[in-house]
């Protein structure tokens, strides 16, 4: 419970910053979170009640995102498995790696 508060409540402080930042630049291209969130919400969330709130905007942008997303990921995915195989393949770039590699791993079973 703590530790939920605590990443809150940094969440919340950093928001804040960045608020008091962009306010104080008066930059047009880095708006302040409360102009994002105010937009977003005209955008989105001010369809009606049937709908969910989603507004004609929102409602033609779902599929095309979703389907950007999915390019883009098979597009990372499949060049990053086959390079990852191909080194891990070779044992000269696997000597290189491994101790990288066991440096990431955790040294004890997290807690969960």
């Amino acid at each position: 419970m703590r530790t939920a508060l605590f990443r809150t409540l940094v969440l919340v402080v950093l928001v804040l910053l960045w608020e008091a930042a962009t306010r104080l630049a008066a930059n047009p291209f880095f708006p302040p979170p409360s102009t994002i969130v105010s937009r977003m919400h005209a955008m989105w969330f001010s369809g009606p009640v049937t709908r969910g709130f989603l507004t004609d905007l929102a409602v033609g942008n779902i599929l095309p995102s979703l389907g950007r997303m999915a390019l883009g990921f098979a597009g990372a995915r499949w060049p990053g498995s086959c390079s990852g195989w191909r080194w891990g393949c070779r044992r000269g770039c696997t000597t290189i790696s491994t101790g990288c590699c066991s440096s990431c791993a955790p040294s004890r079973r997290p807690r969960w």
